[in-house]
């Protein structure tokens, strides 16, 4: 696990991206948060994690925060490189669909959080459709080809410039603010 923490006079934000590094775009998170790591210099303080394949949210957030971005792997049924942008509250977490491929421990995490009162206000989750997920250490193409829009959305929604955008943003739409 990695963290590097970023200088600011912001609301205190941390970005945790998650995913399995040796199954191809399933690590999508993780990728996407060693490139923010090596892009943000020193814009914000912006608390930018690695969490891996099964993060302990009680654990890695010891400060009451008042946004958590999570990047990870989303299933929703679009088309491989479909980057999501979906608040907590806005997802039904006993639906039954999946919409993370950590879904169980995600959502196991956040209610502890809640349990133990360091729930974020905000909980964002910026996802993006895999194409492969297989043993595999590189990310597809497709992916890797939106891997930087990812960051840029994480970016963007850690300085708080996201609010009046839709729930999803779809595979050839401009991110826009």
């Amino acid at each position: 696990m990695k963290e590097k923490r970023i200088p600011s006079r912001q609301a205190r934000v941390a970005i945790l991206g998650l995913g399995n590094l040796l199954l191809g775009d399933e690590g999508v998170g993780v990728h996407a948060v060693h490139l923010l790591m090596s892009r943000l210099a020193d814009l914000y303080e912006i608390k930018v994690i690695d969490g891996g394949t099964s993060p302990d949210l009680c654990s890695l957030l010891n400060e009451k925060l008042d946004k958590l971005i999570i990047l990870d792997a989303v299933n929703g049924d679009k088309p491989p490189g479909t980057i999501y942008r979906l608040c907590i509250n806005d997802v039904d977490l006993s639906s039954g669909h999946a919409f993370s491929l950590h879904e169980i421990g995600l959502i196991e995490n956040i209610r502890q959080l809640e349990l133990s009162g360091r729930r974020p206000r905000e909980i964002v989750i910026i996802g993006m459709e895999p194409q492969t997920i297989d043993w595999n250490l590189e990310l597809s193409k497709t992916t890797k080809n939106r891997l930087s829009e990812m960051v840029e959305l994480a970016i963007r929604e850690a300085k708080g410039l996201t609010n009046n955008m839709s729930s999803e943003v779809h595979i050839n739409q401009e991110l826009e603010v």
